[in-house]
Formats: structure tokens, C-alpha cells, sequence
């Protein structure tokens, strides 16, 4: 006899069917719960926008792409793709486990709070303006060695003339 098909929950081990936790992932329910809800455009199957996961440097185009029915994504601008759950553990800094049982709460039609990391700390500003300092440094120095090796190969034609 067939036993019905039972929602996905934590057994007393901790098991989480993060397959089944994705298949049941309601798309336009996960970005809502992040705060995406006016961001996205829906195109045949896919939720489209600006993709939240790279750098700033996207542009203003829309390249991500979540798949409604296989619940993947992807973003052309990063590169970043994966499953919805991934989606969540690397928008929100989570663990894995903990990205899949928020979905599956969001499924199981609870609430879950949502904390945002704070991406623009103040460390997080000191350690952008060393790394630009140290870019900045690094460019001129390559100039520098560039020009170096440029007077090299001007000293190396000069000596094969004299010899000839």
C-alpha cells in the first residue's frame, strides 16, 4: 500500500531533503521573503534581475536568472549559478542547512525573519580603500617595469648593431 507523499522535516537526526526542500521552493515566495518582491521581472519561467550575489559592477542590466521549475539560477554577469537553496545560503551568508530549512519554512507557510549582513561595515570600507591603494600601487609599478623592459630591449638592439 502507498503511503502519502509527507512534507520534508527535520527526522530527530537532523535530515533535511534538500532536494525535495528545492522542488517544493516557491520562486516568487523566496525573492518576496528577501525583499525582492518589486525587483524581478517574470519571463516565460524565469524570474529575471540585477543580481544581488556579485559585485556592483553588473551594470544595470538584468543578468540573473532564476528557473521556476527547476529551481536553479544563474547570473551572466558573475557566473554565479546553482540550486535556489544556494541562492539563499550566498544572499543572506548562511550555511547551507540553514538556507534549506528557511525555504522550508517559507514552504511550510511560516515566517522566518531575514537578517541582512551588513555588507557596508566600517571594516568593510577600510579594507576596500587598502585594496584600491594597493591596486593603484601595483599599477604603477607594473607601468614602471614595463618601461624598464622597454629600455632593456632599446639597450639589446643598440649592442646587436654595434656588433654586426
Amino acid at each position: 500500500m502507498a503511503q502519502p507523499q509527507s512534507e520534508p522535516e527535520a527526522t530527530t537526526s537532523g535530515y533535511l531533503d534538500f532536494e525535495e526542500i528545492k522542488q517544493r521552493a516557491d520562486v516568487a515566495q523566496v525573492l518576496a521573503h528577501l525583499g525582492y518582491e518589486d525587483k524581478y521581472k517574470v519571463r516565460g519561467k524565469e524570474f529575471v534581475m540585477w543580481c544581488p550575489l556579485g559585485s556592483k559592477t553588473h551594470g544595470k542590466k538584468d543578468s540573473l536568472a532564476i528557473n521556476s521549475e527547476n529551481k536553479k539560477y544563474q547570473c551572466f554577469a558573475c557566473r554565479s549559478k546553482g540550486t535556489v537553496i544556494d541562492f539563499v545560503k550566498i544572499e543572506q551568508g548562511l550555511h547551507i542547512r540553514d538556507a534549506a530549512s528557511l525555504i522550508q519554512r517559507l514552504t511550510d507557510g511560516e515566517k522566518p525573519e531575514v537578517e541582512k549582513p551588513n555588507t557596508e561595515s566600517e571594516d568593510t570600507n577600510e579594507i576596500r580603500e587598502a585594496l584600491e591603494d594597493v591596486k593603484e600601487r601595483l599599477d604603477i609599478a607594473v607601468a614602471d617595469f614595463l618601461e624598464e623592459v622597454n629600455q632593456c630591449k632599446v639597450m639589446i638592439e643598440e649592442i646587436q648593431q654595434n656588433v654586426s
